[in-house]
């Protein structure tokens, strides 16, 4: 596991985990930022392994944890993420529950939504003059103001209005 610049690893445990697929065998690991369960597989004594990453979540997105008892086998950690539950098999579920959420409780909510503007309107139907403003500030404490004028062109093949400056539509490459 790579942490991520600034985040702290918590806890780490290999375990047993039930996604919905059957049972693997990988190690959880829990940051102060999220939860991790990674797969390290190995193909063959002289080959190098490879990790693969089954679950990397932030703590928010965790809607509920809880330790479920089982005939067989024990108490065990059991994630809400997505709706889907996972169940790991780890040696003190009731600590990494705890864990889990403590980590939770210190992660700051997410910033609030900020307002994107709208964009421009359209230009004019039929193409036309749309009048562009660039203001050009000398050296000097004086300023001036420029104005052109941007000719738009509707495309024969497509329809889309373009520039006519460079010749050819914006949409489709077509020359105008």
């Amino acid at each position: 596991m790579l942490l991520r610049p600034g985040e702290r690893g918590i806890a780490g445990e290999l375990c047993d985990c039930n996604l919905g697929a059957g049972k693997v065998q990988g190690k959880l690991y829990l940051t102060d930022q999220r939860i991790l369960y990674e797969l390290h597989e190995s193909p063959g004594i002289f080959q190098p392994g490879r990790v693969i990453t089954h679950i990397d979540l932030g703590l928010q997105e965790i809607r509920n944890i809880s330790v479920v008892s089982q005939l067989i086998g024990g108490p065990r950690l059991q994630l809400e993420i997505r709706g889907n539950h996972c169940t790991f098999t780890v040696q003190d579920p009731r600590g990494w529950a705890t864990a889990i959420a403590h980590a939770r409780a210190a992660v700051p909510p997410p910033a609030p939504f900020l307002h994107v503007p709208p964009p421009p309107p359209p230009p004019p139907p039929g193409g036309g003059f749309t009048p562009v403003v660039v203001n050009v500030a000398p050296a000097s404490a004086t300023s001036h103001t420029v104005e052109r004028q941007v000719v738009k062109v509707r495309c024969r093949h497509c329809g889309r209005l373009s520039d006519e400056l460079p010749g050819k539509c914006s949409g489709c490459g077509a020359p105008l």
